[in-house]
């Protein structure tokens, strides 16, 4: 449920830039070509930081769940926390998980600028292609100055589409990272011998009497410990 609206948003800006390349290599595809030429090595970057992005992705997870795992057992186990006084080293396990899954954090922030950069410096591109190789053509009257504008401005709208799909990756990535450690869970119970409820047995509807100890001691117990 988590990844459905950016889902949703995936699908309608996927469909927007495919509707979008077809009007414009219908109207010229000469001049599509060469407005869309940076496209290959910016898609070759962008999945190249995707990859490193779901290292980072599935790093922090683990370093959250470690920090969820430490809180609740110092917050379950409270008791024995303050009895053997390691609240200074609860405190710094946890501050450690936290401050490596902002880590993450940041590298993933930051992978996902240079991928906004990438897509930014393609568009920044096209308008000097674009702009450039349809003036040739106007000037040479091979098509009209409308067809350059509808041409160009379909372009723009397929990279401002791609451009507006890339914060939704990172949501269906984290998702992704998620499903898998679930399904790995779920096939690593299925390995295991499942659990059967005891039968048979004979329980007593009531309980009287009490429950006495004779001759027990400390010393008793230390002993019977180390032998």
């Amino acid at each position: 449920m988590g990844t459905s609206q950016p889902l949703g948003l995936t699908l309608q800006y996927s469909v927007k830039t495919v509707a979008s390349l077809g009007l414009a290599f219908y109207t010229s595809w000469s001049l599509t070509l060469v407005t869309l030429a940076a496209v290959p090595f910016c898609s070759a970057a962008v999945t190249f930081l995707s990859s490193k992005m779901q290292r980072s992705i599935k790093a922090q997870r683990d370093e959250l769940t470690n920090a969820s795992k430490l809180s609740y057992n110092a917050f379950s186990s409270v008791d024995t926390v303050k009895c053997f006084n390691g609240q200074s080293f609860e405190c710094r396990q946890y501050s450690a998980s936290i401050s490596s899954a902002a880590r993450y954090y940041l590298r993933q922030a930051r992978l996902n600028a240079l991928q906004i950069a990438c897509i930014r410096l393609m568009m920044f591109g096209m308008f000097v292609q674009g702009f450039w190789y349809g003036s040739s053509l106007v000037g040479s009257t091979k098509i009209s100055a409308g067809d350059v504008l509808r041409t160009f401005w379909a372009c723009l709208v397929a990279t401002q589409s791609i451009e507006q799909v890339l914060p939704q990756t990172i949501v269906l990535e984290k998702g992704k990272a998620a499903g898998a450690s679930l399904k790995a869970l779920l096939q690593r119970l299925d390995r295991d011998k499942p659990t059967t409820r005891m039968t048979g047995m004979l329980y007593p509807r009531y309980c009287e009497g009490d429950i006495e100890m004779k001759n027990v001691s400390a010393i008793g117990i230390f002993r019977r410990g180390k032998c």
